[in-house]
């Protein structure tokens, strides 16, 4: 007679799974918000409802439901009623103008949309002429808005869809049932990456390996360690501190979830240090997950300013501060180890899999020696995907194995550049270059694409700089990253304007933040008699850099 508990964990939904955790641990605390908290009893029975209320509405397996929700309990809830309803999730940036959510909707063929209050008119105005009309739900949003009066096309509100909708009742999923992850738009418009469910399961073993324990490779061993791990007096707690809309976040809280932490979550609308280290200390946190600098930054200095007004913060209970996304200075990870003697991790990774780098700092070592190390199967290769040898001084690629999408959603040339087959192994080589050292250690350089990396958020320069030259006054632009303390890198924007045209700096900036989420408008405005373009056409982006690096050095002299 076949046994459930023997089948492997990888082929499995994560309904599938975390059915059997919510089995195992239903009492226990299994995600918390600000002074909210939910049991995992509870929130199986809330998704059970919701993924009733998306069945009743026609939906069937394999449809897509758009999610645009700021971090709460409700996001995990939603998920999970997704999940056991075989709907496959597809992730929205609530700081999205229209424009740019309508081109998630379109590519995606989302049939639903879920999102939060605040963002219904913006979601609304992109959903005109998609498929987006199945199901429209609107969660309260709790950071900060009020509830809205009046919600117009045909969205429901979350707890009164939950209130008329009969639970679904258990179905078995599968590891194949898909996830859409939307990049940041690191090599033009963002594209999906498509994860099968039982991969990303895959990418959960990491927080297992991070504890010191081999994974789970069956149902019945989830079952067993789950169970002595959550009721053990050292049960995780975990801090997904960005937001669960990008992978970061999102494969956080997959993780943690995984190894039955309970996930604290934190509440306010925008990131807040002071809102993080009170939360650490109130809820016992004893692993916190970061993008770099942007928040790594302000966090040091949160404990600084603690310290100096005499009321420094608890940390006892913290064990490591895990950071990906982003760069993420010796100095700040020396500042935060001034003040806790914990573990800084680095990880170098991408919505398309890794790790590709890992470096790991303590207290008494000096971060600027805590190199990333290429990880073990990890490889650096050329473009034809030959090993470049250690000590060469040579650029590569960075390419890992492992768990990673099936591909980009719809674009199988892109999926074949980035998922390539090297010696009958398949590699995730997302365009990150790097010289490889003979100790195995990492110089890092970026990708060669027109890429900005603002505090994790992820900038194509071609999507700003169209909307640039749709401006009346404007003839050309081209748009480069400039190195900032806090954010890692701002756009910055060099224009020619049109013969007998005007248009000011602010002008240009209110420009593209009226058509663009205010992350990609540019923080500076260069205007120039002629932009600088190869023999091909294409702009001169190290002119570019260099020109714009250039003002901005001379500007900080003359402050």
């Amino acid at each position: 007679m076949h046994d459930l508990m023997d089948e492997p964990v990888h082929e499995q939904g994560l309904a599938d799974l975390w059915h059997l955790i919510a089995d195992e641990i239903g009492d226990l605390t299994a995600v918390s918000c600000g002074d909210r908290s939910r049991t995992w009893r509870e929130i199986e029975e809330r998704a059970a409802r919701f993924a009733g209320h998306l069945r009743a509405a026609g939906l069937a397996p394999g449809d897509r439901v758009a999610v645009g929700l700021r971090n709460s309990v409700e996001y995990i809830e939603v998920l999970f009623g997704l999940f056991k309803a075989g709907l496959t999730p597809v992730n929205l940036n609530v700081r999205y103008r229209p424009a740019e959510l309508r081109h998630l909707l379109t590519d995606s063929g989302a049939r639903g949309l879920v999102v939060g209050e605040a963002i219904v008119p913006a979601a609304l105005e992109a959903a005109e002429g998609t498929d987006a009309t199945a199901v429209r739900v609107a969660v309260a949003d709790l950071a900060g808005h009020p509830p809205a009066e009046h919600l117009d096309g045909g969205f429901v509100r979350y707890e009164d869809a939950l209130a008329a909708a009969t639970p679904a009742p258990r179905e078995r999923r599968s590891g194949d049932d898909h996830l859409i992850l939307y990049t940041g738009g690191t090599t033009g418009m963002p594209k999906g990456t498509m994860w099968r469910q039982g991969d990303l399961i895959g990418v959960g073993d990491n927080e297992w390996r991070r504890r010191g324990f081999e994974p789970p490779k069956t149902l019945g061993e989830v079952r067993r360690m789950v169970a002595e791990h959550a009721r053990s007096d050292r049960r995780p707690v975990i801090m997904p501190s960005s937001p669960l809309m990008h992978g970061t976040g999102m494969f956080g809280a997959f993780g943690a979830l995984y190894v039955g932490a309970h996930v604290v979550l934190l509440a306010g609308a925008s990131f807040s240090p002071k809102e993080l280290w009170e939360t650490v200390e109130r809820r016992r946190v004893d692993e916190v997950v970061i993008v770099g600098d942007v928040q790594g930054g302000p966090m040091a200095e949160e404990l600084d300013r603690a310290a100096a007004a005499g009321r420094p913060y608890d940390l006892s209970s913290l064990w490591q501060v895990r950071s990906s996304g982003m760069r993420w200075s010796a100095a700040n990870k020396l500042a935060l180890l001034r003040h806790a003697d914990i573990r800084c991790m680095d990880v170098i990774a991408s919505s398309e899999g890794g790790p590709y780098g890992v470096a790991i700092t303590v207290r008494g070592e000096d971060p600027e020696n805590a190199r990333f190390m290429l990880p073990p199967n990890a490889r650096l290769i050329d473009e034809d995907g030959n090993d470049v040898p250690p000590g060469s001084g040579r650029v590569g690629l960075l390419a890992a194995p492992g768990r990673m999408p099936v591909g980009y959603l719809g674009d199988p040339d892109k999926t074949a550049a980035t998922f390539r087959v090297i010696d009958g192994v398949r590699y995730a080589v997302p365009g990150d270059r790097a010289i490889l050292h003979e100790d195995g250690s990492l110089t890092l350089l970026g990708r060669a694409s027109g890429v900005i990396n603002s505090g994790g958020e992820k900038i194509a320069a071609e999507e700003v700089e169209h909307v640039l030259v749709d401006h009346p006054a404007v003839a050309d632009a081209v748009v480069v990253g400039v190195p900032h303390p806090r954010w890692g890198q701002t756009p910055n924007a060099i224009v020619t304007l049109r013969d007998g045209a005007t248009a000011t700096e602010q002008e240009l900036i209110d420009h593209v933040r009226a058509h663009l989420a205010s992350y990609k408008k540019p923080s500076r405005v260069l205007f120039v008699d002629a932009i600088v373009r190869t023999a091909a056409g294409k702009a001169d982006r190290r002119w570019a850099t260099e020109y714009a690096v250039r003002a901005a050095q001379d500007a900080a002299a003359t402050a």
